[in-house]
């Protein structure tokens, strides 16, 4: 039983990499714009999200905490399943600054390179 187990678990790890790693491969720049937008929307139900300048300061416009931003930046690495770094929170500070690093950070579609560097 233990065995099956083990293998049940491995398969389910291994099923959902996958899948994460396919749905990074075919992300657009349309698509990771919906994927902020519904993290905001989770954090602040309540905010018309057609209402914010994408060059200014969410937190101010949407009148967070630190909390809540945190529990943002928590929402999109568990939706595109990359690692933010502390150091790159304050990249994603206006709803176009994190477009653009998320779209840096993931894979490129057409060739499945990811335009990020390291260091």
């Amino acid at each position: 039983m233990k065995r099956f187990s083990l293998l049940f678990a491995c398969s389910v790890i291994s099923t959902k990499a996958r899948s994460a790693q396919r749905i990074a491969t075919t992300m657009t720049e349309s698509d990771i714009r919906e994927i902020v937008k519904r993290a905001l929307s989770n954090i602040a139900p309540e905010i018309d999200l057609d209402a914010i300048d994408p060059g200014k300061d969410l937190r101010e416009q949407m009148d967070i905490d630190s909390v809540d931003f945190l529990n943002f930046v928590i929402g999109l690495h568990k939706e595109l399943n990359i690692e933010i770094p502390d150091a790159d929170v304050a990249k994603l500070t206006t709803f176009n600054g994190c477009v653009a690093y998320l779209t840096a950070r993931l894979p490129n579609p057409q060739t499945g390179d990811s335009t990020h560097q390291s260091g």
